[in-house]
C-alpha cells in the first residue's frame, strides 16, 4: 500500500467534508447556495473515504467495511430527504445524515491512523 495514496485520498475527504458541511447549512439556512454544490463535495467525500476504505481492507477489514458501510450511507439518507413528502420526520432524517456524515470523516481518520501504525488489528 502506498502510504501518500492514503494520505492524499484522506485529505480530499477532509476538505471536501468540511465544504459539503458548510454548503449543506448554508442550503439548509436558505443562503443561496445551490443543493448540487452540496452533493458534489458530499459525492466527492464519499469517494474519497471509499478509496481509504479500500486500501486498507487487507490491513484493517473490520475496519474498512464500517467506514465503506457508513460512508454509502450518507448519501443514501441525503437522498431520502428529498422524498419529503413521503417521509414524515425530514428534520430526523437530515440530523441522521449529518451525524453519519461526521462518523464517516471520523473513521476514515481512525482508519488512516491504524493503517500507518501498523499495530495489530482491533477490528
Amino acid at each position: 500500500m502506498n502510504g501518500n495514496t492514503a494520505r492524499i485520498l484522506l485529505m480530499v475527504a477532509r476538505l471536501s467534508w468540511l465544504l459539503a458541511l458548510g454548503a449543506g447549512a448554508a442550503f439548509w439556512l436558505g443562503w443561496g447556495v445551490p443543493l448540487h454544490a452540496h452533493m458534489g463535495l458530499g459525492g466527492l467525500m464519499v469517494l474519497s473515504l471509499l478509496g481509504v476504505a479500500l486500501l486498507g481492507l487487507s490491513r484493517r477489514t473490520g475496519l474498512a467495511l464500517a467506514l465503506a458501510a457508513v460512508a454509502v450511507l450518507v448519501p443514501v439518507l441525503g437522498m431520502m430527504q428529498l422524498m419529503a413528502p413521503l417521509f414524515d420526520s425530514r428534520v430526523l432524517t437530515q440530523v441522521v445524515h449529518v451525524a453519519l456524515g461526521f462518523c464517516a470523516i471520523g473513521l476514515g481518520e481512525v482508519l488512516a491512523k491504524r493503517m500507518k501504525q501498523g499495530a495489530a488489528p482491533l477490528v
